[in-house]
């Protein structure tokens, strides 16, 4: 990782969420494998956000 990389890790797509949405930061959130240029997180059982 570079200096001007931020590592994305479940605090920080909570913290997001929270400050953008925060009707959904109460819901569960995992990290799904693969994505090449982004991430990609379940948010509860019908939703993703990808990074």
């Amino acid at each position: 990782m570079t200096d001007t990389e931020i590592e994305i890790t479940a605090d920080l797509v909570r913290d997001l969420l929270q400050e953008q949405h925060p009707d959904l930061a109460g819901l569960a959130i995992r990290e799904v494998a693969g994505g090449w240029g982004n991430q990609m997180w379940r948010l509860g059982d019908e939703l993703a956000v990808r990074m």
